[in-house]
């Protein structure tokens, strides 16, 4: 019996406004799409949900789908003592 592909998140980078509620920061953000349920998650937010103060992009899902990888320039994501790109890892919810 063939066994299907695995259905893990699709990861997305856009400048869209509203691709989720509550997208109000103006920047691009690093998103995911679940494939199973069609749930679309900001990932380029800091702990507690609080909007990236920059931008977000080129972003990669583990293979099982419970880590993204983004590259952003925002500085309230991690501390950093002058903005510069940088990778970020998250695990999606």
């Amino acid at each position: 019996m063939p066994s299907s592909p695995p259905r893990r998140p699709a990861p997305r980078s856009a400048h869209l406004r509203r691709a989720v509620p509550g997208d109000t920061n103006g920047v691009g953000d690093a998103f995911v799409r679940g494939l199973r349920m069609g749930r679309v998650e900001r990932v380029s937010v800091v702990t507690g949900g609080a909007h990236a103060d920059r931008g977000s992009t080129a972003v990669a899902v583990s293979a099982v789908g419970r880590y993204v990888v983004f590259v952003s320039t925002a500085t309230n994501l991690v501390a950093r003592p002058e903005p510069q790109a940088d990778w970020r890892l998250r695990r999606t919810s």
